[in-house]
């Protein structure tokens, strides 16, 4: 009888969720935060390649997707500018001809024949007709120089505006090239993710269909904040690998500092108005406490809010006994 007496007091004394399997303790543990983003493989950046001259375009066979070795050549220009040009050439050079046989003769007549103003005449035609000739033979080495169109740096055609044989303009954009192993990964996050992201962090992108997942460095936070209030990351891969293609989409998850975090059971979690809570007891019985979710932890979910470490939170029956005085709010129909 003593015993049953003495059994009966401890379970009074006992807290009303000891023993109980409906209440879990808090816990805490340190755990990486992940910040997870769609994005997509792009170029770092292009370069666009110019007509450095009129003309018409010849020897142009490129299209997107093509490889091109740095100093290429892509295609030539041509037209009736390069052939006046030679016709210059040619006929400065004529007349420089004719200037020095002029200047020979007076200088066999001078002085019986020829005067000192003769002779300094036809010295002058002859500078003259170099320096015209030096002017000509310069604007043919231009037009010949750029009339070949050569590809500035190794890489891939993303994009072309002109065709074979079409008349193009001083200034034209003829192509887009990618630059070799210029590519990265832009991400965009969202709201407090946001804010938490530092060049420097290390993540994986996980490509959509199903590819190899690659290890990745953020290069740089992009500024300035989208319109849509999303924040742009570019990262760079650990190690280069043939793997990539430019446009492929995926998911990619960055690794933040590690915190220390309270976890509660992931059903302890109560959905209310738009915000979470849990049901907490403590000394003074049961209470609701607002928490915000962070990083899950396989059943436990991490969370910040009014909690202690080893304060039990209800998890069978939760949402019952968080919602037992619904009916208070109402009134019966007359």
């Amino acid at each position: 009888m003593r015993v049953l007496v003495i059994l009966a007091m401890c379970l009074a004394a006992a807290p009303a969720w000891a023993g109980d399997g409906d209440w879990v303790p808090v816990q805490q543990r340190t755990l990486t935060t992940q910040y997870r983003a769609y994005a997509q493989i792009q170029p770092i950046g292009s370069l666009t390649v110019h007509a450095l001259l009129d003309g018409t375009l010849s020897g142009f066979h490129l299209v997107p997707g093509t490889a091109v070795r740095n100093g290429q050549l892509l295609a030539r220009l041509t037209g009736p500018g390069f052939a006046a040009a030679r016709s210059a050439v040619a006929g400065v050079h004529s007349e420089l001809v004719l200037a020095q046989k002029r200047l020979a003769s007076v200088r066999r007549t001078y002085p019986a024949l020829s005067s000192r103003n003769e002779l300094a005449a036809a010295q002058v035609k002859v500078n003259e007709a170099r320096q015209q000739l030096q002017a000509a033979r310069a604007r043919l080495v231009y037009l010949e120089s750029g009339a070949v169109i050569r590809a500035p740096g190794a890489g891939r055609v993303i994009e072309t505006f002109v065709v074979d044989g079409e008349q193009v303009a001083r200034g034209a954009p003829l192509l887009r090239l990618q630059a070799q192993g210029g590519l990265w990964i832009k991400g965009v996050f969202y709201g407090a993710d946001a804010a938490a992201l530092t060049p420097g962090m290390h993540g994986t992108f996980t490509p959509a269909d199903g590819g190899t997942s690659f290890l990745v460095t953020v290069r740089s936070v992009l500024d300035p904040v989208r319109p849509d209030g999303g924040r742009a990351v570019g990262c760079e891969p650990d190690r280069k690998s043939a793997g990539w293609v430019n446009g492929q989409a995926g998911t990619l998850v960055l690794d933040g500092a590690p915190q220390r975090w309270l976890l509660v059971p992931t059903g302890a979690l109560i959905m209310r108005a738009g915000t979470w809570w849990v049901l907490a007891h403590d000394a003074q019985g049961e209470r609701r406490v607002q928490v915000t979710p962070g990083p899950e932890s396989g059943a436990w979910t991490a969370v910040r809010g009014d909690l202690r470490v080893g304060a039990p939170v209800a998890v069978n029956g939760a949402y019952g006994r968080f919602h037992r005085d619904f009916s208070h709010h109402f009134q019966n129909p007359d």
